[in-house]
């Protein structure tokens, strides 16, 4: 019999340490394989990766970059609009996430949540009175107003009070600028017109020498 001696030499595999930061919301793929929030630390073994050929282990941890949340939440008035991140809100499109770069590269989420004033008034617009006469303006609003002016100031008992006393010597259109607490402004016309007097007499002849013949 003949005796055969055999030496094996095993070669060792490597192994290293993968880290990386990377945004909240974003995946990287490793040996084929996708690494995100949810699993961000992991041991792979990569296939013949070694110098001798054997295979190398990697042990893989994923550092995670927050995204920042912010809240745009505001009380507009009623034909107003903002601009933000090249989108515009109004009235018709009140509330959106809009995501913005920032200087670490990842997102910025902005919610906008927006209101707008419904401001409506309760007056009456046309008013007639007799000659002489005077008038108590009301005007009723659905909202907090801080402000009030009336023009023009020609019989007006005041200009900046909710009830003026109204005595124009002629047909006049107010008009009344009312400003509320979000320094929205709504507008309303009032037109005052002196009822004419069919009893007043008024002579088509007259006489030069005042003897009425």
């Amino acid at each position: 019999d003949s005796i055969v001696r055999i030496n094996i030499i095993f070669n060792h595999g490597s192994s290293g340490l993968y880290q990386a930061t990377i945004c909240e919301n974003d995946t990287i793929y490793l040996n084929g394989k996708p690494y995100y929030k949810n699993i961000s630390s992991a041991i792979d073994t990569l296939k013949g990766f070694a110098t001798n050929g054997c295979d190398s282990i990697l042990t893989i941890q994923l550092l995670l970059n927050p995204n920042k949340q912010g809240f745009i939440k505001d009380t507009l008035c009623p034909d107003e609009s903002i601009l933000i991140n090249g989108k515009t809100y109004n009235a018709n499109n009140k509330k959106g996430i809009e995501y913005l770069s920032t200087s670490s590269g990842c997102d910025s989420i902005i919610n906008i949540d927006l209101q707008f004033s419904n401001l409506e008034l309760i007056y009456e617009s046309e008013l007639i009175i007799p000659p002489g006469s005077s008038y108590t303006g009301s005007i009723n609003p659905n909202f907090s107003p801080a402000k009030i002016v009336w023009s023009p100031v020609l019989g007006l008992s005041c200009s900046d009070c909710w009830n003026p006393i109204i005595n124009p010597s002629a047909n006049t259109i107010y008009v009344v600028e009312i400003t509320d607490e979000n320094g929205c402004i709504v507008l309303a016309q009032i037109s005052v017109k002196i009822e004419i007097d069919d009893n007043s007499w008024v002579p088509n002849v007259f006489s030069p020498n005042g003897d009425n013949i």
